[in-house]
Order: structure tokens, then C-alpha cells, then sequence
């Protein structure tokens, strides 16, 4: 399974990407006005926060049942 994601778009996957991230400490719960990261948008935060892992894992391959 791949998953792609649209800069500036909003899905349940961005959402669960974000919480993720946020979990493994890759992106902060809050912005810097406090507002939330994950509101589901892929936007800056996220791309770079998502880069961040991929340069700290390398490829990932996600398994799902």
C-alpha cells in the first residue's frame, strides 16, 4: 500500500500521519500561536516534520491488516 499526500489538503490520513509524528516526537502538539498540528492539513509543519523521520528511518514500509 502507498500513500501520497497533497500539500494544503485535509484528510483523516494527515490527521493520523500528524498524531504519529507527534507521538514520535517529530512534530510538535501545537504551533507556535497554539493551534494545533494535527488539524489534518499537510502543510509546512508537516512536510518538514515528516522529512525529519524519513531522514532519521530511511524508507519506510507500512504494513496494515
Amino acid at each position: 500500500m502507498q500513500y501520497s499526500f497533497t500539500y494544503h489538503a485535509k484528510s483523516d490520513a494527515n490527521k493520523k500521519l500528524q498524531d504519529r509524528l507527534i507521538q514520535l516526537g517529530f512534530l510538535a502538539p501545537t504551533d507556535m500561536s497554539g493551534l494545533p498540528n494535527n488539524d489534518g492539513i499537510f502543510g509546512q509543519g508537516t512536510a518538514k516534520a515528516l522529512g525529519a523521520f524519513l531522514g532519521a528511518t530511511g524508507p519506510v514500509t507500512v504494513v496494515t491488516q
